[in-house]
């Protein structure tokens, strides 16, 4: 039974402890609806928050509207906001997956602080991790990257990682349901949706176990890098405390991964920094968010001060 599954993994996995108040992501998809039933079920008290990217025209206002009536019928407070995240991408210079993802996860933490809620719960489920490992293998990523999409991370929290795909279909099946599906999901315009329109059946074509496989060295690699990360935060806190600081003498390539990652630096960029290291001084290299400089002998990683994360916010309804 799925719902004590995912009671189960959030128990074992500490996802939810003493938390009894959450945020929840609905898009209207078959994965968010799953989501939002099995929180309530499971007991927990449940506040929806619906974007709207108006990037799909009617079809985004179709999944705006049937998630209203789903929080009417199951009593949920809902939360809605609406944004061009076309035009946000534009000014911030980002792709459209990347500005729709910094407008919702800015948004959801921004309404998780005003209305005192605990955490901030998303549907993301196995095949969604899977999909992660071999986007990260694609551009190069190292452990972090390729253990998946985390369990928890700070407010956020990830309860259908147990689960895959199938499951959350059957049990809506069972339950009888609904959902919309977004028709982007279904073009090959994106790499994500080649890889889990073309890869992965042919993966399972050849290897019916191979999603089983990845998942458990998922585990292994997620174990690997939590290793590391204890055992270079003494290291890290040196950064911290010398102004985020790092002198090249005492630098491995591992303490800048972990250094650099957490500021939004990707492993390819990172391993250029890294051979980079021994040229002239002023050399400067730039994530979303921050900027690292080379001067004489150090590494210093600034915010960018030309970031302004509050464009491209345009309206709001409730």
């Amino acid at each position: 039974m799925l719902k004590r599954k995912v009671q189960t993994y959030i128990r074992q996995e500490s996802l939810l402890n003493e938390i009894d108040k959450l945020l929840i992501a609905c898009s209207g998809g078959s994965d968010s609806v799953a989501l939002l039933s099995l929180m309530q079920a499971l007991g927990y008290e449940c506040v929806a928050a619906h974007m709207n990217f108006s990037l799909r025209g009617e079809e985004s206002d179709r999944d705006e509207a049937f998630v209203r009536q789903l929080c009417t019928r199951w009593n949920i407070p809902l939360h809605v906001k609406r944004v061009d995240a076309k035009n946000y991408a534009q000014k911030q210079g980002l792709s459209i997956e990347m500005a729709a993802r910094e407008l919702r996860y800015a948004w959801f933490e921004q309404l998780r602080s005003e209305l005192g809620l605990q955490a901030i719960v998303l549907g993301h489920h196995q095949n969604d991790d899977i999909e992660t490992f071999f986007l990260n293998l694609l551009r190069g990523s190292g452990a972090k990257g390729l253990a998946g999409i985390p369990r928890k991370n700070g407010y956020l929290v990830r309860p259908l990682l147990c689960v895959t795909r199938q499951e959350i279909l059957d049990y809506l099946a069972e339950n009888q349901l609904d959902y919309v599906n977004d028709s982007s999901n279904f073009q090959n315009d994106y790499l994500r949706n080649k890889i889990r329109l073309q890869l992965l059946p042919l993966l399972e074509e050849i290897q019916p176990s191979a999603a089983t496989s990845i998942h458990r060295s998922q585990a292994l690699l997620r174990t690997a890098d939590e290793d590391l990360t204890q055992l270079l935060a003494p290291a890290l806190r040196r950064i911290s405390e010398q102004g985020n600081c790092l002198h090249v003498a005492e630098a491995s390539e591992s303490l800048l991964y972990q250094w650099l990652s957490a500021y939004r630096f990707n492993a390819k960029e990172i391993s250029r920094i890294w051979q980079q290291r021994f040229a002239p001084s002023g050399q400067l290299y730039q994530s979303e968010s921050h900027e690292l400089l080379l001067d004489r002998s150090c590494w210093l990683l600034r915010e960018r001060a030309s970031q302004n994360k509050s464009q491209g916010i345009f309206y709001l309804t409730q």
